[in-house]
């Protein structure tokens, strides 16, 4: 199982640098994580995370357990 999630990991990580490489500071390099998924399907491309607010953002990151002010705001001046 172990070994199946980090396949999967990996080659979802190189197509994400290939079409949506923000997305792995958006969401973080550890793929596997809800908060990743969660991202990734709500907003699956640039620009449908671009038409976001940023007080979206924000519910979605603090909803998903990541609360630091700094790396939510790091993550909303990346998308500016």
């Amino acid at each position: 199982m172990v070994d199946e999630r980090t396949a999967l990991t990996n080659r979802l990580q190189a197509l994400l640098k290939q079409y949506f490489p923000q997305a792995l500071d958006l969401c973080g390099e550890e793929l596997w994580r809800p908060l990743a998924t969660a991202f990734l399907l709500k907003w699956p491309t640039l620009q449908a995370v671009q038409k976001a607010k940023p007080a979206t953002l924000k519910v979605f990151y603090h909803l998903q357990g990541s609360r630091s002010p700094t790396l939510i705001a790091r993550r909303l001046e990346r998308l500016a």
